[in-house]
């Protein structure tokens, strides 16, 4: 008996993934461990809904590679139990060989398609990693205009305290200064 080819078996290989070539140019460099900046760059040009639609994609041929040779790999199982009842034969030999390489070919192509998607997964993670960094970014300038903020308000309050000598706008001085020293020690220690 001879092993099943994969057009003999009726047993469909997955359809190549038609990527975006924004995408493509993302993961070549991501391959091809290309510094974070070019990376970054290339990543810029794929939109989020153009990443997850891929992904989408991807996740739905693994589906349907499952869904495709889910009825192949019961008749496998049920040609197996059958032969388990026989007494050992060449025919037994060669159908075990023959569905170790059936195995084998839907692992391999299995392998690729989850590869494919944890690529793309890759991409996504970083892709997110990068605008994170942006917001953090954003949220320390926030800090640093607050700050600036609060150093008006203290320089103002002391302006105001040295000039009327009120005990309300001397403690609201001290509350400023304590203040910008916790502020400080935050940006310092933490």
């Amino acid at each position: 008996m001879h092993s099943p080819s994969c057009k003999k078996a009726n047993y469909p290989p997955p359809q190549r993934l038609a990527r975006r070539p924004e995408i493509t140019a993302a993961l070549l460099a991501i391959e091809n461990l290309k510094p974070a900046a070019e990376i970054a760059a290339l990543l810029a040009k794929v939109s989020d809904k153009l990443l997850t639609e891929t992904i989408v994609t991807a996740k739905e041929r693994t589906d349907a590679f499952d869904a495709a040779t889910k009825p192949i790999n019961r008749v496998i199982d049920t040609t197996e139990d059958a032969l388990l009842s026989q007494p050992a034969s060449p025919a037994k030999r060669d159908f075990t060989a023959a569905r170790l390489r059936f195995a084998a070919l839907r692992y391999d192509n299995e392998a690729r398609l989850n590869q494919t998607i944890a690529n793309l997964y890759e991409l996504q993670v970083r892709k997110n990693n990068i605008s994170a960094e942006r917001h953090h970014g954003r949220s320390q300038r926030f800090f640093y205009g607050m700050l600036g903020a609060q150093m008006a308000v203290i320089i103002a309050t002391f302006a105001m305290a040295a000039r009327q000598r009120n005990l309300l706008w001397t403690l609201a001085a001290a509350a400023g200064v304590t203040a910008l020293l916790f502020a400080g020690w935050v940006y310092l220690y933490i």
